[in-house]
């Protein structure tokens, strides 16, 4: 077991008050990694394995933070690289399956550069072994998206109760390119979500589309940043989730217009539904103005199942507990249903929602 190192990761890009606690988070980190076990699946239309630019990667801004990215660069771990040329639609989503099937600390890198006029989606999902023995695990991914691209990017988070994961996704987009994300985060006991995207390009726009669970003494912490530079650029940052037992959660969302981006429009909402009395839930939307021509808009919606919703279940012959796996597996499923791939579909609809549902159900018989 290597030692641990004190980071801060996830950082308000504007600090508040140091009482609130929201600032950051502070996670200890082993100082040594392996890497994952991993298949991927990709098309021939992709280049893999090319030499990138990395003076461009790695000037991207991280969403966990620049001491996360620090630390990862001291592994010396190999880093999987994609290339999409110009003019290209790739049909096939690239899969990656990350499985973490020892007990050491598992780090997996990937950078993807795509060229213009270009589509294509990239599914990442992470497994735990059976007989795993691995308590923490990362992964860092990296895009640079060219003029009118589009990007699609699916993550599936689902770990064992005592496990934590940290994940970050840096990117930037170049003249109406797109980035469009899709994260599923079904449990662990730390789960600390980085994604800082760039949009550097006239009318570029990002959209995140996530939805999470939060249960016995997990901890969710999330910092979603959209940096808007490029005129007539728009950000869409949607979070929908649910806390139960003693969960807590720590939800950043910012939408940083910068002077010269002009025309830019920003949203972010986010919904969370509390099951129980002892969650703790902090919400934290921000929007940071330095363009007077913008137009940026945050909410969040934050409560229980009313009692007139109750009575809508029970009056059908559904019970208080029913009603609240059914609006659980309806948050995750509303995010799922998004996802384009009906593989991956099958595979959330038909496994994690059913295993979520099982786990519930035996919780509930103790």
């Amino acid at each position: 077991m290597s030692e641990l190192r004190d980071i801060s990761v996830n950082h308000l890009p504007s600090p508040t008050w140091n009482w609130l606690r929201v600032n950051e988070a502070y996670v200890k980190v082993p100082s040594e990694a392996v890497k994952g076990n991993e298949i991927i699946e990709a098309g021939n239309d992709i280049k893999r394995n090319e030499l990138l630019d990395q003076d461009k990667f790695s000037s991207l801004e991280s969403g966990l933070g620049k001491e996360f990215i620090q630390l990862a660069e001291s592994f010396g771990i190999e880093k999987e690289s994609f290339k999409i040329g110009d003019d290209t639609k790739v049909n096939e989503p690239v899969r990656i399956d990350i499985d973490y099937s020892g007990n050491d600390f598992s780090f997996n890198c990937y950078e993807v550069e795509v060229g213009e006029n270009s589509e294509c989606t990239f599914i990442v999902n992470h497994i735990v072994g059976e007989n795993a023995d691995i308590d923490q695990a990362a992964c860092d991914m990296r895009f640079i998206i060219g003029k009118k691209s589009v990007v699609k990017l699916v993550q599936i988070h689902s770990f064992k109760d005592d496990m934590k994961f940290y994940n970050n996704v840096s990117s930037e987009c170049a003249e109406d390119a797109r980035f469009e994300v899709i994260h599923l985060e079904l449990g662990a006991a730390g789960m600390f979500e980085g994604l800082c995207c760039n949009l550097l390009g006239d009318r570029s726009s990002l959209r995140i589309d996530t939805a999470y669970l939060g249960k016995n003494e997990d901890v969710v912490d999330f910092n979603y940043v959209a940096r808007h530079r490029g005129k007539e650029t728009k950000s869409n940052i949607y979070c929908n989730g649910v806390l139960k037992n003693n969960a807590q959660k720590v939800f950043r969302g910012t939408i940083d217009f910068i002077k010269g981006c002009a025309g830019a429009v920003g949203d972010e909402k986010e919904d969370v539904l509390l099951i129980d009395e002892d969650v703790v839930n902090k919400t934290v939307p921000l929007i940071l103005c330095a363009e007077e021509d913008v137009e940026g808009t945050h909410g969040a919606t934050i409560g229980k199942l009313s009692d007139e919703v109750l009575f809508y279940f029970m009056a059908r012959g559904i019970n208080e507990e029913n009603a609240y796996k059914l609006m659980i597996d309806g948050r995750i499923a509303e995010v799922a249903s998004k996802i384009e791939d009906e593989k991956t579909k099958d595979y959330i609809f038909g496994s994690l929602l059913k295993k979520e549902d099982e786990v519930s159900e035996e919780d509930e018989d103790e």
